[in-house]
Formats: C-alpha cells, structure tokens, sequence
C-alpha cells in the first residue's frame, strides 16, 4: 500500500483539499485561521488562538464522539499550523476548556449521580476533578 507523502502548504489549500464532508467547526477553524494567516504574515507577527475542548484530547466524560474528533482535528490543526507559520513569526495556539465546578455543574452532576449511581467514576484529567473557577485566574 503506498504512502502519501505529499505536503500541503496551510496557505495554500482550498475547500477541495477538506473533503467532501468536513465538520462544520473545523471549516470555521481552518478558514479563518487561514484569512487571518493572510494579513500576518507580510507583518511578519501574529498570534493565533484557536478554541478547542478537553473532549478532543480524550476526556473521559465526553458524551460526544463526533464532537470529540471535531475538537480533536482543530487540535492537529493548530499544531500543523504552529509549525508551517512559526518561520513567519506567527504563533499559534489553541485552549481546551474544560469543566468548571460552578453550582450549576455541581447540581447537575449529583443529578447525575442518582440516575447512575452504579456506574464506575472515570477520569483521566490531571486534576482528577473538575476545575474551580479560582483556577482560571491563575
């Protein structure tokens, strides 16, 4: 089976090179990031910030899958593009929010609790819980 080895330019692919069905958030991500790529790079400056979600790293509480892969492909997408427009002096990041112990959260998750109340725990954050709206000011 050969291998493609072919390299596309971030700058340089158009929607034919998506596929026939790409997610609709990824068109958004790709599109903008790709325009506004176009005003950064004569200046030779820029940051990028894309947003993404911990569903697309592989957060055990997603609910979602097509979300998940959706989240995850802006994820590849943002790397791929750190690494064609750093020779530019643009950088480009992405934020996987994730969830936030508010009171909202805190009662939907006891509801939660009772409906499954056998089911296992499972959590693969490096918290092991939810994050404290205290830290996202830090």
């Amino acid at each position: 089976m050969p291998v493609s080895r072919r390299r596309a330019y971030i700058m340089d692919s158009h929607r034919g090179r998506l596929g026939p069905h790409p997610p609709r958030e990824l068109k958004g991500v790709f599109f903008c990031l790709q325009r506004v790529a176009r005003e950064m790079i004569p200046r030779r400056s820029g940051r990028i910030i894309n947003i993404a979600s911990i569903a697309g790293k592989g957060f055990a509480g997603t609910s979602n899958a097509i979300y998940a892969a959706s989240k995850g492909a802006v994820i590849s997408l943002t790397k791929t593009a750190a690494q064609q427009l750093g020779p530019h002096d643009i950088n480009v990041n992405a934020v996987c929010p994730g969830i936030v112990r508010t009171n909202l959260y805190l009662d939907l998750r006891q509801r939660s609790r009772k409906r499954r109340a056998s089911a296992p725990k499972r959590s693969n954050d490096a918290l092991r819980r939810g994050a404290a709206p205290c830290d996202a000011r830090r």
